[in-house]
């Protein structure tokens, strides 16, 4: 099975803003707990900058085990 992987680098920095954002802000009202799990996912995506696409620039394939 392939699938298929494409990424909009904009697109992608816009919502890794976003969620440093209300990270930030959820930390300052004092929900702490949310504010992790915020912060988990901002760090979890922030990984897909790093990710190498196809010489096109537009999609990486990625092979999964069925």
């Amino acid at each position: 099975m392939m699938k298929y992987y494409s990424h909009d680098e904009v697109l992608l920095q816009q919502s890794l803003d976003s969620l440093m954002q209300l990270s930030e802000s959820l930390a300052n009202e004092g929900q702490i707990a949310l504010s992790g799990v915020v912060w988990r996912l901002y760090c979890s995506l922030l990984q897909l900058q790093q990710v190498n696409v196809a010489d096109n620039g537009k999609s990486l394939e990625l092979k999964t085990q069925s």
